[in-house]
């Protein structure tokens, strides 16, 4: 179900709306407090919308193929979505290209990064995740977090990563760490469709901690 919004809505668009820019629609809504739905309206977002351990922001785009979040750098430290904790993500595209770096820098971009602290459920219905240089989505779990991916697409031009990526927390005796994807479609031109790390094993001590994964229908 659609998490709710009790503190309202606001509107991001070019003209005729409260704000310009997401980042300003963030800005606005951290300023004045409360949950608060961004409604978004097309356009080309060039910018980076950086929200870990976010309780306040939901954004649901009125038209996903015209509704775009882009960054052209390619670098991963300006993957165009970074989010952890609470959030409702609906109707948008997020490309992470570098036509603007004109090579692939290293480390290169997600379109979407999801690997911060921050408790709580995370949301995606209806979102394209698309990068050229990187995964689409590179999930890292923790404590207590839900990420739900619904009718989405997560798309790689690349030979690095994987179309999706995700592993559980470094750090042993993590719990709640739970990953659902439904009805969604994962392109990879050139490598791995889907990438699944215990990064327990491979970085920390190797003596376990708790993470479900539950694909539901998903071509």
């Amino acid at each position: 179900d659609k998490l709710e919004s009790p503190a309202g809505v606001l509107t991001v668009a070019d003209s005729n709306g409260d704000v310009k820019t997401l980042n300003a629609g963030k800005a606005k809504i951290l300023a004045e407090g409360g949950r608060t739905t961004m409604e978004v309206f097309p356009n080309d977002y060039i910018e980076v919308l950086s929200l870990p351990g976010n309780k306040n922001v939901d954004i649901v785009a009125k038209n996903k193929a015209t509704t775009k979040l882009i960054d052209q750098s390619g670098d991963y430290q300006n993957c165009p979505l970074q989010v952890s904790g609470e959030g409702y993500f609906k109707g948008l595209t997020i490309i992470a290209n570098h036509y603007k770096a004109g090579q692939i820098p290293d480390p290169s971009s997600y379109a979407g990064h999801i690997d911060y602290p921050g408790t709580g459920t995370l949301i995606f219905e209806d979102v394209d995740f698309e990068s050229y240089q990187n995964s689409a989505v590179g999930v890292g779990m923790h404590q207590d977090q839900t990420i739900i991916f619904r009718r989405c697409r997560f798309y790689i031009d690349s030979t690095r990563g994987a179309a999706f990526y995700a592993h559980c927390n470094t750090e042993s005796g993590i719990t709640n760490q739970r990953l659902i994807m439904e009805d969604c479609v994962i392109v990879s031109e050139l490598t791995d469709s889907i990438r699944l790390d215990d990064s327990n094993i491979i970085f920390g001590d190797g003596q376990g901690n708790d993470m479900t994964v539950r694909f539901i229908n998903n071509y």
